[in-house]
């Protein structure tokens, strides 16, 4: 018997979402994608963290917002090496060849959306002749810090993720013959379910949002970090719990009729 044939003996008692259960870890569709959004995940996740801990430690002060932007950049600079190597480790897991386009992505992923926006709003705040428009030597500051340092970091981080390369252990046995189930509805879709994922966690944090907006801008001051740590943590716990609960009503949603009647191969987009 043939292992096709044993995969489909093993699914004939098997109903709902359990009979989907061995296609759950099949590679995505895009892997270089993925893994550079892991990584750069990873390296905004440690820098949001340790700015939080200098900030409940006392290091920034309330009249002086120039420590906090210091600070944000020269982090965000030594972290580099953190997404550089998550990036081009998890992609070298999924059998992905082009690591160093992947690192290109995973560069230019959160960068590059970040310095389009930076240059709109920098250059609006110097028409409209604003005092929290950044000068050009502290652009230049910037610039030279992501060059000398973050870069290299970067890349050096790139070169140990690709050569770590282990094998990727799925939890379950992952079948070889991706199975043909209906299209679903596009409400039920990766792009709808994404949007509806990030609504209850947005809401979480809605409120303090405004207040870190309005210091940035200079309106007002903001000091209370330790309250912003706990809305953080609240922020990954509700994330995680709507993640969770979603991606099981997505295999759910898999095993019944969507109403589209295309059939397609099965695997979870993420």
């Amino acid at each position: 018997m043939c292992l096709h044939d044993e995969e489909l003996f093993d699914n004939q008692d098997k109903t709902g979402w359990k009979f989907i259960h061995g296609d759950v870890f099949q590679y995505p569709y895009y892997k270089s994608l993925f893994a550079a959004a892991v990584g750069s995940g990873t390296q905004l996740f440690t820098l949001t963290i340790l700015l939080l801990i200098l900030g409940m430690a006392g290091t920034f002060h309330p009249y002086k917002q120039g420590y906090l932007f210091i600070s944000l950049v020269v982090i965000y600079a030594l972290t580099s090496a953190l997404a550089g190597y998550t990036s081009a480790y998890y992609y070298v897991q999924l059998e992905g060849t082009e690591w160093v386009s992947n690192l290109l992505l995973t560069g230019l992923l959160f960068c590059g959306p970040l310095f389009a926006t930076f240059c709109i709003l920098n250059t609006t705040a110097i028409v409209y002749k604003a005092t929290t428009a950044f000068p050009s030597v502290t652009i230049v500051f910037i610039f030279l810090i992501w060059i000398l340092v973050a870069l290299p970091l970067f890349v050096l981080g790139g070169i140990a993720g690709e050569n770590c390369k282990d094998k990727f252990q799925a939890l379950c046995r992952t079948t070889k013959c991706p199975k043909t189930i209906l299209l679903l509805c596009w409400y039920r879709g990766p792009v709808s379910q994404m949007a509806l994922a990030g609504f209850l966690p947005f809401n979480v944090i809605l409120n303090e949002l405004d207040d870190i907006f309005a210091s940035a801008w200079g309106h007002n001051i903001y000091s209370i970090y330790g309250f912003l740590f706990l809305l953080c943590t609240l922020l990954l716990i509700t994330t995680a719990l709507v993640t969770v609960a979603l991606t099981y009503f997505q295999l759910v949603l898999t095993t019944i009729d969507g109403g589209g009647g295309t059939q397609i191969p099965f695997a979870l987009p993420f």
